[in-house]
């Protein structure tokens, strides 16, 4: 079959080959015959945005660019990038939001959002979003551990760049990458280490 931008190769232990292709997710059986999991079997389709919540089938799910897969070590189940988003293809062949969150769903919260009165340390020491808990910026990759944990690196607009990790009850928090943020007007320009004195940079 003739295949669009194969990319993002995951082996499962059946020897079945995973891969994203154009928009479309595919795979590869162990007799060589190539499957459409989610997309159309024509390689272009028109983006359509996912679900702010639930899951939809893998027939109606249309990607808009998928990268990088990754199979979970505890039930075998495919997970891959698209975008902002990292997305689980279930065991009923399902589509389903693991982290991030959709840019269409940003909007209806901000819609619904009260205005919030915030100090002048809030703004100061802020080095996220109010939504960085469940947001993501741009995915790079992905992987899991063997204890089913999984490892997200993503770069904010900000070029601010992280690595989250969500374990296998869906709870995602920061692991590297997202230090304190600082004001060099704040810095002690004599600050001092065990060597002795040193300026601010």
């Amino acid at each position: 079959a003739k295949l669009a931008h194969p990319k993002g190769l995951a082996m499962a232990a059946d020897k079945t080959m995973y891969f994203a292709d154009g928009t479309n997710i595919r795979s590869v059986d162990p007799d060589g015959i190539i499957h459409t999991l989610i997309g159309h079997h024509r390689h272009l389709n028109v983006w359509q945005p996912i679900p702010c919540q639930g899951a939809i089938p893998a027939q109606q799910a249309q990607l808009q660019w998928p990268t990088g897969l990754s199979l979970s070590p505890l039930d075998g189940s495919l997970h891959f990038i698209d975008d902002r988003l990292v997305l689980k293809l279930t065991a009923d062949m399902k589509v389903k939001v693991v982290a991030g969150t959709p840019l269409h769903c940003h909007t209806h919260k901000e819609d619904k959002k009260q205005p919030v009165m915030r100090s002048e340390n809030h703004h100061k020491n802020q080095n996220s979003d109010d939504d960085s808990s469940t947001s993501l910026g741009q995915v790079l990759a992905l992987a899991f551990n063997p204890s089913g944990q999984l490892f997200i690196a993503d770069s904010d607009s900000r070029k601010v760049n992280a690595i989250r990790v969500v374990d296998p009850a869906g709870r995602m928090a920061d692991f590297a990458g997202r230090g304190h943020f600082y004001d060099k007007r704040d810095c002690d320009c004599m600050a001092t280490n065990s060597s002795g004195t040193m300026p601010c940079q």
